[in-house]
């Protein structure tokens, strides 16, 4: 139980009448009821754990108007069977009035035995106080006394209900009354503490009224910012700036990185779309700031890479995701070394257009519209590359739009979808690179001719084997 600071034990509640309290001895030695409604927690018990040292009782009260009070006794103790249960009570205090040691001893409870209908320890000899009084067994005075807190649920009279005569007398009946006890040396934080050594601070939403002295626990959540059984969890959350969408040709790397802090520091993990990645995380401090450190790369993007990722930053508190995406571009482009004596420049397939190279030294493109399912392209070789070449019917994707030769090398250019591929036929080095896949063919040489075994997919086209020998600048297949 929270109050005071917490660490109580319930040994008595009466909250709906769910349970008569009208039992007899064997009853009350041993106990009866529900723990998590009402109850009473059996004499036998009560001596075992008050007999180990000095416990303190609390009684809590609330009548039907909601309203509620309470009285503290520092010392408490029930003796044991041999002494009928008897009962050592003082040290009041609260706001309840003092209905158990108030007065002479014809009043005051302290030193007296238990009493049920069936077993009659109390001092007065004229009646048996409890079933006289609601049935209920009690610590009875001589005088019946001023509590009668196992009295009959919700009756009616004087002195036949729940009553506790020093805040609203003998002929109101309670809603709700409990008794707990609790070490007298249990230590009690300040309030908004709590912890072995009262060090760790309370972040109840509701006031720290609402924290549990020993755990921290709050009852209604917690404030913002905070979260966890005890509230003293920060969830995550990523460090400016994240991850962003980025666009890459293809073959080229791309790098992210994602920065969380919280407490516990999150695991961050990489997602690309349903596929979990293996990404190591790294623990950073900087300007007093800890957070977890996560470093994703793909050194050369492929198709495959297109599409959505996530970075998942998460702890016990909960979890943040941010959200991006890679798309890779085909290209049109020749190698390193034809681009450095041909002078072109790298180009790219993009919203239906071809993007023209700066140069036009060696070849030149228009911009063309889609048209149906095809493309409109206007292309010019200058004369040095053999001569003009202008196709200005549209062109099925697929197809090869002009073939150039430059210093002993090949360039075919064909379309494949909405992308460019370039074939780049190298006579010194004995092999093509296919740009779009990096896959290398071998040549084989007969003087000035070259001998080419050249597939294509089905899906552009079937399959074309051309075995004659062909010249530097012919076509070789699409």
């Amino acid at each position: 139980m929270r109050n005071s600071g917490g660490g109580w034990t319930m040994i008595q509640r009466r909250q709906d009448g769910s349970v008569d309290f009208a039992k007899n001895w064997a009853d009350y030695e041993q106990g009866f009821g529900n723990i998590d409604g009402e109850h009473w927690l059996g004499l036998s018990k009560q001596n075992q754990i008050t007999g180990q040292k000095t416990y303190s009782l609390r009684v809590d009260l609330a009548d039907w108007e909601d309203q509620s009070r309470h009285a503290t006794y520092s010392s408490f103790s029930v003796g044991g069977s041999s002494t009928d249960y008897q009962v050592s009570i003082s040290g009041y205090s609260g706001d309840a009035g003092d209905s158990l040691t108030n007065g002479s001893s014809r009043f005051n409870i302290n030193g007296i035995s238990f009493t049920t209908s069936d077993n009659d320890n109390d001092p007065n000899t004229g009646a048996n106080c409890a079933s006289r009084f609601g049935g209920g067994g009690w610590w009875f005075p001589d005088s019946c006394g001023y509590a009668l807190l196992n009295g009959r649920y919700n009756g009616s009279g004087s002195a036949q209900g729940v009553n506790w005569r020093e805040w609203r007398g003998y002929t109101y009946s309670l809603k709700m009354t409990s008794l707990k006890l609790r070490p007298d040396d249990f230590a009690v934080c300040a309030e908004g503490t709590f912890g072995p050594n009262c060090s760790e601070t309370c972040r109840c939403l509701r006031g720290n009224a609402y924290c549990n002295h020993v755990t921290g626990a709050c009852f209604g959540g917690c404030t913002d910012g905070w979260a966890g059984s005890d509230c003293q969890t920060v969830p995550p959350q990523f460090l400016q700036p994240t991850p962003a969408n980025e666009t890459r040709k293809l073959g080229r790397a791309v790098t992210w990185t994602c920065k969380a802090t919280g407490d516990p520091l999150p695991i961050i993990t990489w997602w690309h779309g349903r596929d979990k990645l293996t990404v190591a995380n790294t623990s950073q401090t900087e300007s007093g700031v800890q957070y977890t450190e996560s470093v994703f790369t793909i050194n050369a993007v492929s198709f495959d890479d297109n599409g959505t990722y996530s970075c998942v930053a998460a702890n016990i508190g909960g979890l943040e995701i941010v959200t991006f995406s890679l798309t890779v571009q085909g290209r049109l482009a020749m190698d390193d070394q034809v681009s450095a004596a041909c002078g072109f420049t790298t180009t790219f397939l993009a919203a239906g257009r071809v993007l023209c190279p700066r140069s036009t030294q060696c070849c030149s493109l228009d911009s063309g519209l889609p048209v149906g399912g095809r493309q409109l392209r206007r292309f010019g070789c200058a004369a040095s590359n053999g001569g003009a070449r202008d196709p200005e019917a549209p062109a099925d994707l697929g197809q090869t739009l002009s073939t150039h030769r430059k210093d002993g090398r090949v360039l075919v250019f064909y379309l494949v979808g909405s992308n460019f591929r370039t074939v780049d036929i190298r006579q010194l080095t004995g092999y093509f690179v296919d740009k779009h896949t990096g896959r290398q063919h071998r040549l084989q040489f007969d003087g000035g001719r070259q001998f080419l075994r050249f597939s294509c997919a089905a899906s552009n086209g079937g399959a074309m084997e051309p075995e004659a020998p062909a010249d530097l600048g012919q076509t070789i297949s699409t």
